[in-house]
């Protein structure tokens, strides 16, 4: 649930809400208006995208913002050695999914050189789902 102060004061809590009773309307016309209904009474409009004097089903569907949609260029994998956090390590998009090139990055990486020097390592594991990799050493 959101604070008070977030509820006032944000113009993107106030979009949120106007976007998703748009995209309710076709499922739930009533409901949808309703609260269409109480956000278009509200005195002081942050957001001014939204066509406050028409009805919910006469709006435009909301678009998808494209700039979150692209992929980043540098991804953060989360390493674990013996299971245990020790940080994170950038590594680029291409070669996110590549667990040899991830391993010699995280070697050469100062979190590589400074938990994993002179230690030998057992296993290696590269999530297929998650950024996240995890060393197995001998203690």
């Amino acid at each position: 649930q959101a604070s008070e102060r977030v509820i006032l004061h944000c113009a993107e809590y106030e979009d949120a809400v106007a976007t998703l009773s748009i995209m309710l309307a076709p499922m739930a016309p009533h409901i949808a208006s309703e609260i269409w209904k109480g956000l278009s009474h509200i005195p002081n409009k942050l957001c001014t995208h939204h066509r406050w004097d028409l009805d919910v089903l006469q709006q435009p569907w909301p678009t998808v913002d494209p700039e979150y949609l692209q992929q980043p260029d540098i991804v953060d994998m989360t390493v674990l050695i013996n299971n245990k956090f020790c940080g994170k390590v950038g590594v680029p998009q291409q070669v996110a999914r590549d667990a040899e090139v991830i391993r010699e990055l995280v070697l050469q990486s100062k979190l590589g050189s400074e938990y994993l020097q002179g230690r030998t390592i057992t296993k290696f594991f590269l999530s297929p789902r998650t950024a996240l990799v995890n060393f197995l050493v001998q203690e």
